[in-house]
């Protein structure tokens, strides 16, 4: 069974409140290791196979990530190659759920769609 409590905020969340939750949790966890990592890059400027090379890199490093969540999948570089539109998206989504299965980690993204779909 999953428990969790209810909470609600009174003000927006800022960077300093959000800092000092995470100093927080790590005093908690009693490590000096790193469990997050955020990598950001401009729109089209990078592609799932770049995504897999960062995680790759990482993981060399001795950092293995459950979840990778990427923002907004659209904004990814297309997949090399001369490809429809609607291949091109296909083979994107190939490439993501190839990335999730060879890491064994959760992938986590957004995509928009029409309401019909």
């Amino acid at each position: 069974m999953v428990e969790f409590k209810q909470k609600t905020y009174k003000e927006p969340l800022n960077g300093t409140k959000a800092w000092a939750a995470c100093e927080e949790v790590m005093t908690e966890l009693k490590t000096d290791k790193s469990f997050f990592y955020c990598a950001c890059f401009p729109n089209l400027s990078v592609s799932i196979l770049d995504i897999k090379a960062e995680v790759e890199n990482l993981i060399r490093n001795g950092f293995t990530p459950d979840t990778v969540i990427i923002d907004y999948a659209d904004n990814l570089q297309p997949p090399a190659g001369r490809l429809e539109a609607l291949e091109a998206t296909n083979k994107m989504w190939q490439l993501l759920r190839a990335l999730s299965q060879e890491r064994r980690c959760l992938l986590v993204t957004a995509t928009q769609t029409n309401r019909e779909s």
